[in-house]
């Protein structure tokens, strides 16, 4: 997982490069793609296609336009990425939004700020969830599978 400023810096970019080199198949880089960092919009400092510089450097690239909602298309990406016909390594480009549902979505504001009780009950609703119920697990076997990591976790 990386995310827009990631992709700024050298030493990930020679790995990149390395990678698309070797031809290090099985190896997947997911995108955040929100086109916003700590500082601002992104477009301040760099407005480069990502995803044909990844091509570039020899990456099979995979966009996900549908943002957070084509989970399929994700699924199917991460499944082909581990072993790719190319051989080749694999960039998963999803395009986000930064806060999505929020008063600030899509804003530097919501880079690592919290949203507030009055935003984050109002984000909850609009996902049909009961904004006064906190840290809720639904699914059954989501907490089966973590209720034993704790210990497996003490083996090592």
């Amino acid at each position: 997982m990386v995310g827009d400023a990631c992709l700024q810096e050298g030493v990930a970019l020679e790995a990149i490069s390395l990678a698309g080199h070797w031809r290090s198949a099985g190896l997947t880089i997911i995108y955040d793609n929100n086109q916003v960092t700590c500082d601002g919009s992104v477009d301040l400092c760099n407005t480069e296609d990502v995803s044909r510089k990844m091509e570039a450097c020899g990456w099979d690239v995979v966009d996900i336009e549908d943002r957070y909602f084509d989970i399929p298309s994700l699924v199917k990406a991460m499944r082909n990425a581990r072993n790719p016909a190319s051989g080749r390594p694999t960039f998963i480009n999803v395009r986000t939004i930064i806060g999505l549902g929020s008063k600030v979505a899509g804003d530097v504001m919501a880079h690592g700020a919290a949203f507030g009780v009055e935003d984050v009950a109002q984000m909850k609703e609009a996902y049909g969830f009961d904004p006064q119920e906190h840290l809720v697990v639904f699914d059954k076997s989501v907490r089966a599978f973590f209720q034993n990591l704790p210990s497996k976790g003490q083996l090592l």
